[in-house]
C-alpha cells in the first residue's frame, strides 16, 4: 500500500474516530490485530481507503481491557473482535455474538496473553 497512516486514540475516543472515519467513507476493514505489550494490551485496526492502508492503534488496560465493538459500523469486524476476544481477553462491549471462536474447553485462557 503506498502512504500508509498511522493514528494513536485514546480509548474514551476511539469509537468516534472510528464513525468519523466511515462517515469519511473509508467503507473497509481489512482485520484487527493485537498484542500484550507486557503493560498493556494494544490492539490496531487496519482499513482500507483507495490503496491507502490507515492504521488506528488504541492501548487498553492489562486488567479488565475493554472497548467499544465497531459492529454496527463495519459488520466484518465480528469475527475479528471475536479472535481477539478469544486469544487477548478484550471485552468489545455491545457485540452481538461474542464467544469463542477458534478454541476448544481444553485449550488455555487468552493464549496470546504474557504470563508475568
Amino acid at each position: 500500500m503506498s502512504s500508509d497512516e498511522w493514528i494513536n486514540v485514546d480509548k474514551r475516543r476511539f469509537f468516534k474516530t472510528v464513525k468519523a472515519l466511515k462517515e469519511k467513507g473509508v467503507y473497509r476493514i481489512s482485520f484487527i490485530s493485537g498484542m500484550d505489550t507486557g503493560k498493556k494490551i494494544e490492539l490496531i485496526y487496519h482499513f482500507v481507503e483507495n490503496k491507502k492502508l490507515i492504521n488506528l492503534r488504541v492501548s487498553l488496560p492489562r486488567k479488565n481491557p475493554k472497548i467499544r465493538s465497531i459492529t454496527e459500523l463495519y459488520p466484518g469486524s465480528v469475527l475479528y473482535e471475536r479472535e481477539i476476544f478469544e486469544m487477548l481477553g478484550v471485552e468489545f462491549e455491545n457485540h452481538p455474538q461474542l464467544r469463542k471462536l477458534f478454541l476448544d474447553k481444553e485449550s488455555p485462557e487468552t493464549p496470546w496473553r504474557k504470563n508475568l
